[in-house]
């Protein structure tokens, strides 16, 4: 691995270190996205939860 790194040029680096740093962002972003739907879907699972208890116990 070390080879390959000594082959590379300062722009080659510097491009691969800017391409590591976008697949960051992006894996952060779908983390993210990943984290929002978790708990979303949670959320509405609660809500249902909460209206079927309404809908047996005949309170509005």
């Amino acid at each position: 691995m070390q080879a390959i790194a000594d082959q590379l040029s300062a722009d080659d680096l510097a491009a691969l270190e800017q391409f590591s740093d976008k697949l960051a962002i992006v894996a952060a972003r779908k983390a993210a996205q990943a984290a929002y739907d978790s708990a979303h879907t949670h959320q509405q699972a609660l809500v249902q939860e909460k209206n079927g208890c309404r809908l047996r116990n005949g309170s509005d």
